[in-house]
């Protein structure tokens, strides 16, 4: 069960962490500005901010387990359709899915 754990929390985790590496490997000529790429990295503390006051109640209710799940499966999901989102949607549409991203993690991590 610990490993099944680690595994979650390991995937969970990385799906937020990408778009950090992504931003540090960027080229200076790239799409985005520096302070666009600073709201961007700021964007999954925008999330865990918001769901810090709406997700306990619901993990209350429903257990960690599900809540964790469901968290993980949203975050790979969104993580997913990310390079598509940063070819048609631009700035905005990767700040959503940054502050999806935030929001779920927020349950995997320790209050």
């Amino acid at each position: 069960m610990l490993i099944l754990t680690l595994i979650c929390l390991t995937v969970l985790t990385s799906n937020s962490l990408l778009l950090n590496f992504t931003v540090i490997c960027m080229k200076k000529d790239a799409n985005f500005t520096s302070n666009e790429r600073g709201v961007l990295i700021a964007g999954t503390a925008m999330g865990g901010i918001a769901a810090f006051g709406t997700l306990p109640p619901i993990i209350d209710i429903f257990g960690i387990r599900l809540v964790l799940s469901l968290c993980g499966i949203v975050s790979g999901i969104v993580t997913t359709a990310l390079p598509e989102l940063f070819l048609y949607g631009g700035f905005w549409a990767i700040l959503i899915i940054r502050i999806i991203q935030g929001f779920c993690l927020m349950p995997a991590m320790p209050q």
